[in-house]
């Protein structure tokens, strides 16, 4: 019904983008043909739409006023903590502290982190929004607001970057990098390992990494270590001809 539609104001996302940006959760029950009249009366920039089922969006895209420029599935992938840890380590992981001096080193790990991201794959998003946002994540993780624990891997230099919260007794991954020059030498599974070491000792048990579907090196990756994918979602980015 109607009724059931809500579509939400995205503060951060408005002031980031300088666009109104606002979201649509469509629940179980609710189609987009059910939706598309609110849709079109609610005053919008950019409108992400979140689905578990994918979308009609030729439906949206014959609609004058209307746009679909991306459209991102996220998933997450899950299983024992005890699954990341390796007695193999090829370069060292330091937790929980940094050189300021490296934090252009880290902002640059934290855009590769995102080269997947639908904020940096839209090409009708300004690019230099999308370093802001990352930039911000990255800043603010370091300074334990956006994060309770950071793990950073040195070969000479800052190479790695993991960063990651405790929620609901579950530790969630949220930047993953590891620099463009350096993969492929067991970087990756070097933080993973510190990063669920640290879990252990906290009596953490589960772990949950979000990813895109489309990185599928990353997907084949966390299916090697025996994680399982319990999630996944549709991000549609919906933008209205306000002309």
């Amino acid at each position: 019904m109607i009724t059931q539609v809500d579509i939400t104001p995205r503060a951060f996302d408005s002031h980031l983008f300088s666009l109104d940006v606002k979201l649509l959760e469509l629940t179980t029950g609710i189609s987009i043909s059910e939706a598309i009249e609110v849709i079109q009366k609610t005053a919008f920039d950019l409108l992400y739409i979140i689905s578990s089922q994918p979308i009609e969006t030729e439906f949206l895209q014959n609609k004058q006023v209307l746009e679909i420029s991306y459209c991102d599935e996220k998933i997450v992938f899950s299983g024992a903590i005890e699954n990341l840890i390796s007695t193999d380590s090829t370069v060292p992981v330091i937790a929980n502290t940094f050189k300021p001096e490296d934090f252009s080193v880290l902002e640059n790990l934290a855009f590769q982190s995102g080269e997947f991201s639908r904020f940096y794959l839209d090409q009708k998003l300004p690019h230099e929004a999308f370093n802001t946002l990352y930039s911000t994540w990255i800043s603010k993780s370091l300074s334990k607001e956006y994060a309770d624990d950071y793990y950073i891997a040195y070969d000479g230099k800052a190479v790695g970057l993991l960063t990651s919260s405790i929620r609901a007794g579950v530790a969630q991954i949220g930047l993953l990098a590891v620099d463009k020059h350096s993969r492929g030498k067991g970087i990756g599974r070097n933080l993973l390992s510190r990063f669920a070491t640290e879990m252990k000792g906290k009596n953490i048990e589960k772990v949950a990494i979000p990813t895109q579907r489309a990185n599928i090196k990353a997907c084949g990756f966390y299916q090697s270590l025996g994680l399982s994918e319990i999630e996944h979602k549709f991000i549609y980015h919906c933008w209205k001809n306000n002309g």
